[in-house]
């Protein structure tokens, strides 16, 4: 290079580095102006003003102390008395205390209160002034205020006025560090930004014109025609953008569609479109898409209008619009991106951990349960556990759940956890079942150390016990509902659902079942008590005193049992029926509460009651009651169909009273087995039926003449009492005359016991095996549904009274004189449990 060229670049490299210096020098300190006085005026931390690197120092509290400090209490005193005396003075006014509130204040003040397109620029003030040091989303901003302004009346926005009303507000808001500094700095702001407002300024409304104009004249095969040659023109302009759209022509021509629709909405409705347009966004974060493809997308579309029709304004139109969504579009996705995300994106739990170690301990929470762009927001946990993500939707349940110390302030982020994602257990419970082990493990805190051979076991299950609204939350319910026993054992859930059921739950179980055994006992003496009248066993005569308790004990349960019943399932089978809450069985349509056992059996009990009531022989003899025999010959006829009703009604009682067996684990256990093994009874009864059917049948097939044999149903009888040992032992040697019967019979004999009942055995221990070891945890199940049903009962003062008595937010010892978290305690348990994982 030759002297001159070495010259030259250097004197080009020194303007260049000169130009840099004079912006810093310049423009960033306008640039910290704008923002620590706009963080004054709205009130707003360090934190919230933080842009591009440029933190705003805000030092007016300290200095406001030191005053105070310096005037000594007696001045200190004198100033709040007289702050007092003006606030009482102007108790019927407001002072404004943020820019939004001056600037309306204001406005109404110098006149300008009529001027409605002020508040649209109000609205967005905050954005444009907090993106001044970004040039691109400033402008981003200005495009998108200016679409607003176009729905006003051109003539009447005066963008000065608006600067004069701002600089009013904010002198009034900053008045101790206001000076001349301030004020050029925020007059080259609002220069800056009325620029771009008047390179706008009525150009969206002929746009909006134009573009819908164009929408309305593009007929079905036109409009075919557009989303078949989109995708052609951008696939040619970027090949890889095929393995980005990979969905079905529908899926790509429904893509084109909203791509024109959204050009027009944007002009029509800026405000709801920048919101959509930011959730769109920020859905897309999580396929990480290349944003360079957008461009060569945007250009395929304004190529395609471009060959459609010869109108510059509707090109220019199409463009500008089209640009100012992808420019949205690609901002809120890089926003959006953080390496959260991408670690979320290819199921790295390696990977996230690396990701979040990069964060502050205070902030690990936040990077893993919120990212917000605009107005839009986006968990990465739930965009993990929606996109399958597991393996990394574990690791940001781990590290959540993971106590952290720092000097005297321990951070654990279970409150951020159930607060960003109330439902969290029910979401987890439909979409990954296999994470909710992990995070129930995180709720616990087991000690390192142990004491006498036991170790120190912290429970935080606040917010698996209590939910948004102060009630006992559903989690165990929706838990309970997976079918999973060994879920159930879980410590947390047996803590957990031991404390609700030693709290109300039991009282309240015992009330509401107090009117089943009062029933009960009514029934009993009515039936099996008071039913033999007339001679009793002693030979002594019982009176009409006798027959009037028994029938007013009848009464008693038709009316208030059976009319209960009756009223219970009528509801419920309407509120099940209007809210389409039924299952198909065969042909009709049965409300779902009847699944469960206690609802069928007590509608079986009720229509039970209802035959019992009308064939009641009393109410039939009701003219013949001092004649006891009359009586008796008037309901001769119905008195079997009652008996049967009646013994049908008392078993259905003592069926119901199973429901007792909850208030035991052992007990529930042993009734949950008992009732698994009935299915197995039933199939070796069907089996030994038709056994009993198809020897009957073969039998009558010989020629004989046995009376034991002499028709099926006589057959079967004696085929039934052999298979139950109630055969008469003599009446074999009659069949032993008859060779052919005889081989029947002993066969038939190998058939029910050698095979049937040793096949029943078999199966019953099969069963037995299969559910001993999850028998609790189905017992427990039990438990927690029988909770769940019951404490709608309970009164809610009483449930408020009980949930605040249990202390949650007290926080427990880590250790001696180490005070840690708030929590549930727990009776120290053995030393060989699994110790605390989630401790650093």
């Amino acid at each position: 290079m030759s002297s001159l060229g070495r010259n030259s670049l250097a004197a080009f490299l020194g303007y260049v580095g000169g130009s840099y210096i004079f912006i810093r020098v310049n423009y960033a300190e306008r640039i910290k102006i704008i923002i620590k006085s706009w963080a004054i005026a709205n009130k707003k931390t360090e934190e919230e003003v933080a842009v591009d690197g440029l933190v705003v120092e805000e030092n007016e509290p300290a200095e406001c102390e030191a005053t105070l400090q310096d005037e000594g209490p007696g001045k200190t005193a004198d100033l709040e008395k007289g702050h007092d005396n003006k606030l009482n003075n102007n108790a019927g006014m407001t002072v404004p205390t943020t820019f939004s509130e001056m600037f309306t204040f204001n406005s109404a003040v110098m006149g300008f209160g009529s001027d409605v397109w002020m508040e649209a620029v109000l609205d967005s003030f905050d954005s444009i002034v907090m993106n001044v040091a970004n040039s691109y989303r400033l402008q981003e901003e200005c495009d998108v205020l200016s679409i607003r302004l176009a729905k006003f009346n051109k003539g009447s926005i005066r963008l000065s006025a608006y600067k004069a009303v701002m600089l009013a507000s904010l002198r009034s808001l900053v008045p101790k560090e206001w000076n001349s500094t301030y004020e050029v700095a925020w007059g080259w702001f609002w220069e800056n930004v009325e620029r771009m407002l008047q390179a706008n300024l009525g150009r969206p409304a002929v746009m909006e014109i134009a573009l819908t104009r164009f929408m309305n004249s593009l007929d079905d095969s036109t409009r075919d025609k557009v989303r078949r040659l989109i995708f052609v023109t951008f696939f040619q302009m970027a090949p890889a953008g095929q393995e980005m759209f990979k969905q079905s022509t529908t899926r790509l021509h429904f893509i084109a569609d909203k791509v024109l629709e959204m050009t027009v909405d944007i002009l029509r409705d800026p405000q709801r479109m920048c919101e959509d347009v930011s959730a769109l966004g920020l859905r897309h974060v999580g396929y990480a898409p290349p944003t360079e493809l957008f461009g060569p997308f945007v250009s395929s579309c304004i190529e395609v209008v471009r060959n459609l029709t010869q109108d510059e304004k509707l090109e220019d139109a199409f463009s500008w619009s089209l640009g100012l969504i992808s420019r949205m579009l690609v901002r809120t996705i890089l926003e959006g991106s953080t390496i959260v995300m991408k670690a979320i994106n290819i199921n790295s739990s390696t990977q996230l951990k690396s990701a979040v170690d990069c964060a502050p301990r205070g902030k690990r929470a936040v990077w893993m349960l919120n990212i917000t762009v605009g107005t839009q927001s986006i968990s990465p946990l739930m965009w993990s556990i929606e996109s399958g993500a597991l393996d990394a939707a574990q690791g940001i349940i781990k590290d959540l759940l993971t106590v952290r110390a720092d000097r005297d302030r321990y951070y654990y982020a279970a409150e951020e956890l159930f607060t960003r994602h109330p439902d969290i257990v029910y979401r987890l419970c439909q979409e990954a079942r296999s994470l909710v082990s992990h995070l129930l493990d995180g709720l616990i805190w087991r000690s390192r150390t142990t004491e006498n051979g036991k170790r120190r076991v912290n429970y935080y299950i606040k917010h698996i016990l209590v939910g948004e609204d102060g009630r006992l939350n559903d989690a165990m319910s929706w838990i309970a509902d997976l079918g999973d026993p060994k879920l159930v054992r879980h410590p947390v859930l047996v803590l957990t659902s031991d404390i609700v059921w030693n709290g109300p739950a039991y009282f309240c179980f015992l009330t509401c079942k107090v009117w089943l055994v009062f029933t009960l006992v009514a029934f009993m003496t009515a039936q099996s008590i008071l039913s033999m009248y007339g001679k009793n066993a002693h030979g002594f005569e019982v009176g009409n005193a006798t027959r009037e308790a028994q029938f007013a004990l009848r009464l008693f349960v038709y009316l208030f049992c059976m009319g209960q019943l009756a009223i219970y399932h009528i509801r419920a089978s309407a509120k099940a029926y209007k809210g389409k809450k039924v299952f198909k069985l065969c042909c009709l349509r049965v409300p779902e509460y009847l699944t469960a056992f206690q609802e069928w059996i007590s509608l079986v009990q009720c229509i039970a009651l209802i035959f019992m009531v009308s064939t009641c022989p009393k109410l039939y003899c009701m003219v013949h009651w001092h004649d006891q025999e009359d009586a008796f010959l008037g309901a001769e006829e119905i008195r079997i169909t009652y008996s049967i009703l009646s013994v049908t009604t008392m078993l259905i009682f003592f069926l119901r009273m199973t429901d007792f067996a909850v208030m035991n684990n052992t007990l529930s256990a042993y009734l949950i087995m008992a009732f698994s093994c009935l299915k197995e009874v039933f199939l070796f009864i069907v089996a030994l039926f038709c056994v009993i059917f198809a020897f009957s049948a073969s039998t009558l097939a010989l020629f004989q003449s046995t009376p034991h044999f002499k028709d099926i149903p006589t057959a079967a009888l004696s085929y039934l009492e052999m298979s139950f040992a109630l055969f008469d032992p003599n009446e074999y040697e009659k069949i032993h005359g008859t060779v052919l019967i005889f081989i029947l019979v002993v066969l038939f004999q190998i058939c029910i016991f050698v095979f049937l009942l040793n096949l029943l055995i078999a199966q019953l221990c099969s069963v037995h095996r299969s559910m001993y070891d999850d028998i609790v945890g189905h017992a427990r199940m039990q438990r927690i549904v029988t909770i769940y049903a019951t404490l709608p009962y309970v009164a809610v003062p009483l449930l408020t009274k009980w949930i605040g008595s249990l202390k949650l937010d007290q926080k427990l010892e880590f250790g001696l004189g180490d005070v840690g978290l708030a929590g549930q305690g727990c009776p120290k348990t053995p030393s060989y449990t699994k110790q605390t994982t989630c401790c650093k």
